[in-house]
């Protein structure tokens, strides 16, 4: 099919009427493709009569990008002074131009005014405070359902609590491990390689043993936790809220707390130490590797040293603190889950802010338990 091949547009003077009002007539095709040829005949139409009339009827074709460049035109000279009256226009042509002429007469909406610093922070802090509280009502209602089953252990929901054990935990074993394996490679290698120049090598042992049980064996556990079920927690609950399958529980009568809440809580906060400790014991093979592989470190001696620079003491403030992230991370998942709204946007969103939150509230923790820790004197 051969493209149309339009017509230029063109615009004469055609007669003066008794009145002194001058009468041009439109021609050829007044389209998009016309576009520039409209805009120089328009620019260089400037009549000086105080009535000016336009006769469309010799138009062949006009759009809305020809309608609205004589309307603009119009308008200008009408602004002027000059009273302009159009005619002879079809009937398509006379739709466009009504269209045109609509729109180049709505009034401009002005840009929103920038908000002062005195309304960002009034907004933000209003923002937080909803946040806050919000996150109050969640960690009332979670408190109050643990009381409720406590009172009546036939409620829990056993199956449910397993099956998250499984997902949540046993399952990311493999890449806990693994994390924590080549973390202490790293930190063995740094280790020995800053100790080697005071001929003290094998105290790296003492450097990485000791700082893994105590601080890096939990947290990078519970970043990897929080990057994986606490993710999952969050854009599992949220797809279901999206998919009004929330709603739908609430109508058989079951509490979406009870149901998908409570039981991936407790399996986080349970597995959390199981997590810990095979992230601990897979550091010591790393380091031991590391150690006897670029030293002259013995298996036996590293073992002597290891056992020598090692304190149950040290084990159990690691350990101790693992239920403590694993709740505040399923927390934290599971109120961003419910925090979704309906969309998809905002699935991936609280997904985000699920892990983010996760992560800054074990930092924060593991801060507190460390000054705690320091003024007690463990």
């Amino acid at each position: 099919m051969k493209p149309v091949k339009h017509s230029k547009p063109t615009l004469r003077r055609k007669t003066d009427n008794p009145k002194d009002a001058a009468i041009y007539q439109l021609a050829g095709d007044w389209v998009s493709e016309q576009a520039d040829s409209c805009v120089t005949l328009l620019d260089h139409f400037a009549p000086h009569n105080d009535s000016v009339g336009l006769e469309g009827a010799a138009v062949t074709h006009m759009d809305i990008t020809g309608a609205w460049l004589l309307v603009n035109r119009v308008l200008e000279m009408q602004r002027d002074g000059q009273t302009v009256t159009l005619s002879g226009f079809d009937e398509r042509a006379a739709h466009f131009l009504q269209q045109a002429d609509d729109l180049r007469r709505q009034p401009v909406q002005p840009p929103p005014p920038c908000p002062t610093l005195r309304q960002v922070i009034l907004t933000k802090a209003d923002s937080i405070s909803r946040s806050l509280l919000t996150s109050l009502s969640f960690l009332g209602e979670f408190w109050l359902l643990v009381g409720a089953t406590l009172r009546h252990p036939g409620t829990f929901r056993l199956r449910a609590f397993v099956k998250q054990c499984d997902v949540a935990a046993v399952r990311a074993a493999p890449i806990v491990a693994f994390t924590s394996f080549l973390i202490a490679i790293v930190l063995a290698y740094q280790g020995s390689a800053q100790l080697q120049r005071f001929g003290a090598q094998i105290f790296s042992i003492d450097l990485v043993t000791i700082s893994v049980l105590r601080e890096m064996g939990v947290l990078l556990t519970a970043i990897m936790v929080a990057g994986r079920s606490g993710s999952a927690f969050a854009a599992e609950i949220g797809t279901m809220k999206l998919n009004e399958e929330l709603d739908a529980l609430k109508t058989t009568g079951m509490e979406p707390m009870e149901v998908l809440v409570l039981p991936r809580v407790l399996a986080l906060t349970v597995m959390m130490p199981l997590l810990t400790f095979l992230g601990d014991m897979t550091s010591f093979v790393g380091c031991g590797l590391l150690t006897v592989s670029t030293t002259s470190t013995s298996w036996q001696l590293f073992y002597a040293r290891l056992t020598g620079a090692v304190h149950m003491k040290d084990f159990w403030i690691g350990v101790g603190k693992a239920p403590v992230f694993g709740l505040m991370i399923a927390l934290v998942g599971c109120y961003h889950g419910l925090s979704v709204a309906n969309s998809a946007e905002s699935v991936g969103r609280e997904t985000t802010n699920a892990v983010v939150n996760a992560i800054f509230a074990v930092m924060l923790a593991d801060a507190l338990f460390s000054i705690v820790f320091t003024m007690i004197g463990i």
